[in-house]
């Protein structure tokens, strides 16, 4: 047992964070006092400890980057899956989430829609004149994803926005989708 020097109680041992440097190898105050203090202390000193992290992650920017891209390989399984779980599990959240911000950023949504259809109007009309095809009953869309072979409303992926490729989709399901369009991307990345 112990008595902090802040609340002046006494606790257990357990109660103390650890301290090389003092005789008992404990801190004079137990954990929720210094818990108290440190809160109060980044309450008070928010603007220069923001600006410190700041100022840090200028001077580290690129080490910062490289570490975050590694963590991210490294872990690529295991985050893909915790996401999987995390969207199934809130998935109405998500959608009512995303309901909420297209109506509270109305304008900031369109203008994002207006200018992905000046930079790409053969991918607008691709997808058109399939969305059409498949309303006429040109073309079905099967009930698997022809990739992975799951069940499920797959989309339809181009894979060439040429005209004449219009109608030429493949059925991913979103993941392989997903998946498809992030080897493209890669490709691209180095080819540049």
């Amino acid at each position: 047992m112990k008595v902090c020097s802040k609340c002046g109680k006494e606790k257990p041992l357990t109660e103390f964070y650890k301290d090389k440097q003092k005789k008992d190898g404990l801190r004079p105050n137990c954990k929720k006092c210094h818990n108290a203090a440190t809160r109060q202390y980044k309450l008070d000193h928010r603007e220069e400890i923001n600006k410190l992290g700041r100022q840090w992650y200028a001077e580290h920017n690129e080490q910062e980057k490289d570490r975050c891209r590694k963590y991210h390989a490294d872990h690529h399984t295991e985050r893909s899956v915790y996401k999987k779980k995390y969207n199934a599990e809130h998935r109405d959240e998500a959608i009512l989430y995303s309901k909420q911000y297209r109506i509270e950023h109305r304008d900031k949504c369109n203008a994002t829609s207006r200018l992905y259809a000046q930079r790409y109007p053969e991918r607008i009309k691709a997808r058109a004149i399939t969305n059409n095809a498949i309303a006429a009953g040109e073309i079905t869309r099967p009930g698997i994803c022809e990739i992975c072979g799951k069940p499920c409303k797959p989309d339809a992926h181009h894979w060439s926005y040429l005209k004449e490729h219009w109608l030429d989709v493949i059925w991913p399901c979103r993941s392989c989708h997903g998946l498809i369009h992030a080897e493209e991307r890669e490709i691209l990345c180095q080819n540049q």
